[in-house]
């Protein structure tokens, strides 16, 4: 996050909106929504993956996203339908955010 010159960042996916399971195929082309919205934005990210603790849930491709703030991670959770994302700053503790 130094080398990229930011402190804060958000991990964030556009799967299963609100909390729906939706099929593999739906959740591509919402992810890659996401990833184009990402790209417009300008953010640097990274691909990841939220793995459930739960085994009824597939591991959600993810993005690692750099110096989002934290009104913009809200507008991105509520615009991609998800109940909360994750936010954190360089050296502090993560955070769940809801949305609105």
């Amino acid at each position: 996050m130094e080398d990229l010159g930011c402190d804060s960042w958000l991990f964030i996916t556009a799967w299963n909106p609100f909390s729906r399971l939706t099929t593999d195929e739906e959740n591509a082309l919402r992810n890659a929504a996401l990833e184009r919205r990402l790209d417009q934005l300008g953010y640097g990210y990274v691909h990841g993956a939220g793995v459930p603790d739960d085994g009824d849930w597939k591991p959600e491709e993810s993005f690692l996203v750099f110096g989002v703030s934290q009104e913009s991670a809200i507008e991105l959770c509520d615009e991609f339908e998800q109940r909360a994302v994750v936010i954190g700053t360089r050296g502090g503790a993560a955070e769940l955010l809801w949305a609105r």
